[in-house]
Parts: structure tokens; C-alpha cells; sequence
């Protein structure tokens, strides 16, 4: 998750975000870490072009959410998990799709 938090800290600098005073930063908390995410205007006084973008349609913060969303596989069931991901769907895999469609997974 690393190289993907460091991704979001990088949009959260260059997204749009709704103005907040410049003395008061919003902040983001992303996979039990915490991200300050500066105030639109600031950012435009620094030079930056910053669109007003809704959060609902705002790529980064959809991204955040989904992160924040993703939920640890159980420790028999990752491997084939990322076997499915990366090749093919595993053989006779029915622990893996019984998990997958259960609510919140």
C-alpha cells in the first residue's frame, strides 16, 4: 500500500478540494494514516491551477475511498486470490467465491 498512499498524498496536493481558510488545512485519513490536503486557494496563490471538482466525481477522492474500503483476505484464501487476480481463476476455488460474495467483501 505504500506506493498507493504515496500516490494519493501526490493527488491530494494537486486536486481540487473544497476552499477552506489557508490557516485551516483539511486533512485525509487514508489506511489509519493522515494526510493534510491544502486549501484550494492556497494552493492557487502558490501558483498552482486548481479546478473545482465535486468530491463525488473527484477521481482522487474516490480513489481514497476505495482504498479505505479494501478489506484483508483471510490469511488461506489470499494466495488464491492473487492467483485470480494475476492468471486465472483457480480450480475448484469455492472458499474464494463464497468469501467474495458475502456482504462487505
Amino acid at each position: 500500500m505504500t506506493k498507493q498512499m504515496a500516490c494519493a498524498s501526490a493527488m491530494l496536493l494537486l486536486m481540487a478540494v473544497s476552499p477552506l481558510p489557508a490557516d485551516e488545512p483539511d486533512t485525509v485519513r487514508m489506511r489509519g494514516q493522515e494526510f493534510t490536503v491544502w486549501p484550494a486557494d492556497d494552493l492557487r496563490a502558490r501558483g498552482f491551477d486548481v479546478r473545482e471538482v465535486p468530491r463525488a466525481e473527484n477521481a482522487a477522492w474516490v480513489y481514497i475511498e476505495a482504498v479505505n474500503a479494501y478489506v484483508e483476505l483471510p490469511a488461506g484464501l489470499a494466495d488464491a486470490f492473487e492467483y485470480a487476480q494475476r492468471t486465472a481463476w483457480p480450480a475448484g476455488q469455492t472458499k474464494l467465491e463464497e468469501y467474495l460474495q458475502e456482504p462487505g467483501n
